[in-house]
């Protein structure tokens, strides 16, 4: 699993950055946090500021992508995706078996979908953006 090394910008462990715009990025996000018992994920968008007062915005030269950072490290892509659902625990620890995919292969089934995330339609026509973000129960875990 390719990682990437950064400089920790504040206190906390586990940032995920997704485009805010996306509706298909705004249902997974939906869904890790439903299933983030403990709370341990953070939310930003690739294109907010917070992004910028890091280092991987100099990094990564798509920033298209869902970024993973953890521990001082950052996953893109299906690394990252597959880091976040092992982190959530439970039976998303059976995706430790993806692990023994090379990153390459998987990389290219999460390159066919972020292509054509804009046309999956997942009957959220009427959200624009993540609908917890204003909910003031976890509006804190959402970064600018």
């Amino acid at each position: 699993m390719k990682e990437y090394k950064i400089i920790k910008n504040k206190d906390i462990n586990h940032i995920i950055f997704f485009d805010y715009r996306c509706k298909f990025c705004n249902f997974w996000i939906n869904f890790i946090i439903k299933k983030d018992k403990t709370k341990i994920f953070h939310f930003a968008n690739t294109n907010g500021n917070y992004i910028k007062s890091l280092d991987i915005y100099n990094q990564i030269k798509d920033l298209q992508t869902i970024i993973l950072y953890t521990n001082d490290k950052y996953y893109i892509k299906s690394n990252a995706i597959i880091t976040i659902l092992i982190k959530l625990g439970g039976i998303f620890k059976l995706f430790k078996l993806f692990l023994i995919i090379p990153s390459s292969i998987l990389d290219k089934v999460y390159e066919c979908i972020s292509k054509n995330r804009y046309k999956i339609n997942l009957n959220q026509e009427n959200k624009k953006t993540c609908n917890y973000e204003e909910k003031d129960l976890i509006k804190d875990r959402f970064l600018e």
